[in-house]
């Protein structure tokens, strides 16, 4: 299998079942498992995203305040969607597990194609506004150095430190998000 690495972007070649492996720590007793694709369902879902579309473009709101144009929303309503697919990105800049000759990795759930994607692109238009109002906001690892040579200096015995979230998204309860975006709009 050729592969394309977590951060640096080099290409891997893995045997099959390295990746397989791999993919099936992720998979084991979960109900991603057991998906299979469903026209049925594809369907019913990219309609719904399609009324929600339309819904949004057509609130009753003053001529001066519409958020997005009749083309804009034609754009949307034109994508063609198909079943989101699953893989992981080998990370590579991180030491490789010696008991099964296999890097740690990071699963990905493609959602380019997904029918959800027309109402993910309308919310990212709305959000992003939200994010620049956010002086907490890290965009990367050099916006952090900027803010860093700004910042008051820390005490004598001070210790910095850092940590990552594994599955931050998914782990965000949805209901509450919606209600903390909802209110702060």
């Amino acid at each position: 299998m050729i592969k394309k690495a977590d951060k640096n972007g080099s290409l891997l070649v893995l045997k099959t079942e390295n990746y397989i492996k791999m993919e099936g720590k992720h998979l084991r007793g979960t109900e991603m498992s057991g998906i299979v694709e469903n026209p049925q369902a594809l369907q019913a879902v990219t309609k719904e995203s399609k009324l929600l579309v339309n819904r949004f473009h057509t609130l009753d709101k003053p001529k001066e305040k519409i958020s997005f144009t009749a083309g804009q929303r034609d754009t949307l309503l034109q994508h063609k969607a198909s079943t989101p697919h699953w893989y992981i990105l080998p990370k590579t800049h991180k030491t490789m597990y010696e008991e099964t000759g296999t890097w740690p990795r990071r699963p990905v759930l493609s959602g380019c194609n997904a029918p959800t994607r027309p109402v993910d692109r309308l919310l990212i238009t709305f959000l992003t506004t939200l994010l620049e109002l956010l002086p907490e906001r890290l965009q990367n690892t050099s916006d952090f150095l900027r803010k860093m040579k700004n910042a008051p200096s820390f005490p004598k015995n001070s210790i910095i430190f850092s940590f990552d979230i594994v599955s931050l998204y998914p782990s965000i309860p949805q209901k509450e998000a919606a209600r903390i975006v909802a209110n702060f709009y």
